[in-house]
């Protein structure tokens, strides 16, 4: 009787059908996406070289997110990607109040000095000016610049600066990019350069504040917006202006969500 316990055992296993039986891989059921924290000191943690997507709770945060935990909290996960942490049930943090999250880019609301800019702006150009409400980055992104700077040749220019994460497209070389408020009297950007490109080509049209606008691909050069994507559109007189380093999806929408939530900031 223990013989044939045995071989009824020995049957089940290899299958007495002759067909080859099922042996799962010794991993398959241990295996998760991502990898684990690393203990770096006392209750320290870091995430391995090319598993910089720190997962916390259910949030993810990108490699240069200066909003994820210090490195006393430990990560439950950490991933090579975006893609992977959200197949793993992560996601991204939610935006500010008042902010939006763009592709991977938040927009958040500004400090109070740039409304404090767009306003001596509107003094010296004796007309109310449009004015970020929100900005890419970080709250403080506006690159700083006096009225001579800000405002000249009869426009105003603003620039702001942020990073993205790994595999955002900005500026060649680099993980970040800048995005330029250029605006002034429609026909002035046949005499100011940095108004527009030398060589662009139309690539498209949009509504921009419930107005048409149109999309232009600035060649490489050595002008402002040399390897832009420009969206243009005009209101009243004036011709309005976002700009970014490359062309792509999430640049596009990044200056359409940027332009869409200007204000007036009045003289």
């Amino acid at each position: 009787m223990r013989r044939l316990a045995v071989g009824a055992v020995i049957c089940l296993l290899t299958t007495c059908s002759g067909r080859h039986a099922f042996v799962p891989p010794s991993n398959a059921l241990s295996e998760r996406p991502g990898t684990p924290p690393r203990v770096v000191g006392s209750g320290l943690f870091i995430c391995p070289f090319g598993y910089g997507w720190e997962g916390v709770g259910r949030v993810v945060f990108a490699p240069n997110d200066a909003a994820k935990p210090t490195a006393d909290v430990r990560p439950d996960r950490c991933f090579s990607s975006l893609e992977e942490a959200t197949r793993s049930g992560f996601h991204l943090a939610s935006p500010p109040p008042g902010g939006e999250l763009v592709g991977a880019i938040y927009l958040v609301p500004p400090e109070p000095s740039v409304l404090a800019t767009c306003r001596s702006a509107a003094d010296r150009l004796g007309a109310a000016v449009l004015c970020p409400t929100v900005v890419p980055g970080a709250a403080d992104s506006m690159v700083e610049c006096g009225p001579e700077r800000c405002v000249f040749f009869g426009a105003l220019a603003l620039q702001f600066t942020f990073s993205g994460p790994p595999g955002y497209v900005g500026i060649p070389g680099q993980d970040g990019n800048h995005l330029f408020l250029l605006e002034a009297r429609a026909g002035r950007e046949r005499d100011v350069e940095f108004l527009t490109c030398q060589g662009g080509r139309r690539a498209g049209s949009a509504t921009v504040r419930g107005r048409a606008g149109r999309w232009i691909d600035c060649p490489g050069g050595s002008s402002m917006n040399s390897g832009h994507v420009m969206l243009v559109w005009t209101e009243g007189v004036v011709r309005y202006a976002v700009s970014l380093h490359a062309d792509t999806p999430v640049n596009r929408r990044i200056a359409l969500a940027f332009a869409d939530r200007l204000g007036a900031a009045h003289p």
